[in-house]
């Protein structure tokens, strides 16, 4: 059996350097232990946005999830459409035939929540520590909301807006960004990409 359900969410990614300590603001921000979890994403190759299948281990049970790109580069609103499996291990490896898997993501979470926000600290093989904060919205309508709740939680957890990463990991990922690595090599990587671009389309 599947189920299905369609998200709206504001969220913020950012690096961290000490996990302890942000999981302490965070408790006394959520009065929140937080649940621990070890999940694995793997993506697959769609045409628009993100395809992942999620398994939390050691379940075989996990939840399909389709990211659709936002239409304006500068939002911060995400919609998800999320459809619960029972058996992700055939899911995986008919997903797997049909399009193809271009990348795989373990990370290790921690999980606090507090009424619509979603806070977790998570450490990602290859990629490092990080914090997420995600407001779920009613709708599209209720970005800039959504987007003042999770500010207010980022100046509360102390985290500056140069902490701040716009990319997902998976998209960290792909453009070689690596935990011994510095926000400063992922900007880098950014003009250089740009520059290729400009240089092209002048041909």
């Amino acid at each position: 059996a599947m189920t299905d359900s369609r998200h709206w969410t504001v969220a913020l990614k950012a690096r961290v350097h000490n996990c302890e300590q942000m999981e302490s603001a965070i408790f006394e921000l959520t009065e929140s232990l937080g649940l621990v979890t070890s999940q694995e994403d793997i993506y697959f190759d769609v045409p628009h946005g993100q395809l992942k299948l999620r398994v939390v281990h050691p379940n075989r049970c996990g939840q399909l999830i389709l990211h659709k790109t936002a239409v304006k580069s500068q939002s911060k609103l995400n919609e998800f459409r999320i459809t619960h499996v029972e058996d992700v291990v055939s899911l995986r490896e008919t997903l797997g035939m049909a399009l193809g898997e271009v990348g795989v993501i373990h990370a290790d979470r921690r999980i606090f929540e507090k009424d619509n926000i979603v806070i977790s600290v998570d450490t990602v093989e290859d990629l490092g520590e990080f914090i997420n904060i995600t407001v779920s919205v009613v709708g599209r309508d209720n970005e800039e909301e959504g987007m003042k709740l999770a500010k207010s939680v980022q100046a509360k957890l102390g985290i500056t807006d140069d902490q701040l990463i716009p990319l997902s990991y998976y998209d960290l990922l792909m453009q070689g960004f690596r935990e011994n690595r510095s926000l400063e090599f992922l900007h880098f990587q950014r003009k250089k990409f740009l520059y290729v671009v400009k240089r092209w389309l002048e041909k």
